[in-house]
């Protein structure tokens, strides 16, 4: 709730000072950033609950009816792939056969992506924003890389790397 008061409070103290013709006071500024900080800090979570029970459960419903003949879902999670500037979120599939990952409604890039066992040259913890980690980075054998954001990532990179040989 700290984060949200501060942000709300330095963001509305810059447009202030930029734009606004109206001086806020400062303990004006401080009691905004007070009762917005609380309003969101309770607010989201509550929205993203309720996002989680709706949305998430969907994805990859498709995935599951369109696997191959005799592939099989070992492991599934929420996880993020990072498409050029977006993060974008969805389910990270580890099958039998591969690594697929489908993205739900929400983003700007919906295609899934699918990588075979085969095509997959390293796989890599890596640090998420050089900071946080929680990030696995996947390597195809003609050189792309494939960053993810993932819960788990041990585990993750435990069962790529016996998939792997």
């Amino acid at each position: 709730m700290a984060v949200c008061g501060i942000l709300f409070s330095s963001m509305m103290l810059v447009y202030d000072w930029i734009v606004s013709a109206i001086n806020y006071s400062l303990a004006s500024i401080a009691f905004q950033g007070i009762f917005f900080g609380v309003f969101f800090g309770l607010s989201f979570p509550y929205i993203i609950n309720k996002f989680d029970r709706k949305v998430i459960p969907r994805i990859g419903e498709e995935l599951h009816k369109s696997l191959a003949d005799g592939e099989q879902v070992e492991m599934e999670g929420l996880a993020n792939l990072f498409r050029r500037m977006e993060a974008v979120g969805g389910k990270l599939f580890l099958t039998n056969r591969g690594l697929m990952f489908r993205p739900h409604s929400l983003n700007l890039q919906k295609g899934p992506t699918d990588i075979l066992y085969k095509e997959i040259a390293s796989v890599h913890k890596r640090r998420t924003g050089g900071l946080v980690d929680n990030g696995m980075r996947v390597t195809t054998n003609d050189g792309k890389k494939y960053d993810f954001v993932l819960n788990d990532r041990d585990v993750w990179l435990e069962k790529l790397s016996n998939k792997m040989g």
